[in-house]
């Protein structure tokens, strides 16, 4: 797995098909939150090692995530942006925690008007094949 040092590789991202979203409490360690995403990246996205590529997302140890999906739409979803930002809400209720947690605010949109922002302790990459039929469900 690839961590990524830099943050706003994560733009090339758009228009990636998103087929599925995971979260876990504990990750297989027991050690803190993980969100798992598996994404075909799109053909042109910017990003040579990425483009065309199957990928995990995963952002470990998130500290807090906020989500609002839509679920009715037809087609499959597609993530609209990458933000290196997290929403109002996030910074807001962020700055009344007992604690302070130092990681990478993140925002993701999604073309259905779906929204995930939070912030977590670091996000990595994995090309996990290396041409995927884009539109074709992982096995």
């Amino acid at each position: 797995m690839t961590k990524l040092e830099e943050f706003e590789r994560l733009y090339c991202l758009h228009d990636a098909v998103v087929w599925s979203i995971e979260y876990a409490p504990r990750d297989a360690n027991g050690d803190g939150r993980r969100l798992t995403m598996i994404v075909d990246c799109d053909p042109e996205a910017g990003y040579a090692p990425w483009d065309g590529r199957r990928l995990k997302v995963v952002l470990d140890d998130v500290a807090f995530l906020s989500c609002d999906f839509i679920g009715a739409i037809t087609g499959l979803e597609t993530i609209d942006a990458w933000r290196p930002v997290a929403s109002d809400s996030v910074e807001a209720m962020s700055k009344n925690w007992p604690v302070e947690f130092d990681g990478q605010r993140f925002g993701v949109c999604f073309h259905s008007g779906s929204e995930m922002d939070g912030i977590c302790k670091s996000i990595n990459v994995d090309v996990i094949s290396e041409t995927p039929a884009r539109g074709d469900p992982p096995e």
